[in-house]
């Protein structure tokens, strides 16, 4: 009635060296994002600290650093 199912052979190591899935590329776009990041925060922190230094008048260039970072930020 119910048939016996036969038992896949163990796989060998050149077997699992044909399976390995490349992952370099994937890797590789989230080391970027990372550093992107990294990069951001870093830029934001040191426009927060010009600005206190400043006493809030910091000016124009605090803001295009800031638009810099929120675009960068996207693209990250």
């Amino acid at each position: 009635m119910f048939s016996k199912r036969a038992k896949a052979p163990k796989p060998t190591r050149e077997d699992k060296k044909d399976r390995k899935i490349p992952l370099s590329k994937y890797a590789r776009g989230g080391r970027i994002s990372s550093t992107i990041g990294l990069c951001n925060l870093a830029l934001f922190f040191l426009t927060i600290t010009m600005s206190v230094m400043e006493d809030g008048k910091s000016g124009m260039y605090i803001g295009i650093i800031v638009i810099v970072t929120f675009i960068s930020a996207i693209m990250g």
